[in-house]
């Protein structure tokens, strides 16, 4: 599968390459990409959040059609996008091997694996009981966009204060770094992607 990074990109600017991308792969002109990225500050609202999740203004705010409900993306975290076609696995497969595939991933960066929990309360991997990767995919004609993020490092906590993530509170998000695991958006893609 094809894999491409951008350090520090907006959410529109990402946003107009992966709708571009969507099309040429429901169209069959392209085969299936990852995009991994580093968004500038802003905060998104998938098809199960509300705007009173929001607690603190200041940031851009996008309203989409991922599944889900409010989060941060930021300097601090990875954020990964799927041009997928997952006709094959179907929705739910596709989300279990999402997660899977996170969790063997923190497995490998040396988190103990009866640390490491899935699904504990909605889609994502934790950690300890705090969350790490959150999920939020939407599809047109089996064709996968948007996708997950993990968090990296502490800067990640400047965004996730200002809301309330997924519907729980801020202090129940950790970070990579939380574990003494010091490392990049980049590197943490490039694992990803040799995971696919």
């Amino acid at each position: 599968k094809k894999a491409r990074f951008f350090n520090l990109i907006s959410f529109k600017d990402a946003c107009q390459l992966q709708k571009k991308l969507l099309a040429e792969r429901i169209k069959g002109n392209c085969s299936d990409i990852t995009l991994g990225l580093v968004h500038k500050p802003c905060i998104t609202v998938g098809r199960m959040g509300r705007e009173d999740e929001i607690l603190k203004d200041g940031l851009p705010v996008y309203f989409i059609e991922r599944g889900g409900r409010v989060t941060y993306h930021g300097p601090g975290q990875l954020v990964a996008y799927f041009i997928w076609n997952i006709k094959n696995t179907g929705i739910k497969g596709f989300l279990d091997f999402l997660e899977d595939t996170v969790a063997g991933m923190l497995k490998n960066m040396g988190i103990k694996e009866e640390n490491i929990g899935k699904n504990v309360n909605g889609r994502g991997v934790w950690i300890q009981n705090k969350k790490i990767a959150s999920i939020g995919i939407a599809i047109k004609k089996w064709v996968s966009y948007h996708g997950l993020s993990i968090n990296i490092d502490k800067r990640i906590h400047q965004g996730f204060d200002r809301i309330s993530p997924c519907g729980m509170g801020a202090d129940e998000i950790c970070c990579l770094e939380h574990f003494g695991i010091k490392t990049d958006a980049k590197k943490v893609f490039k694992i990803l992607a040799n995971a696919f």
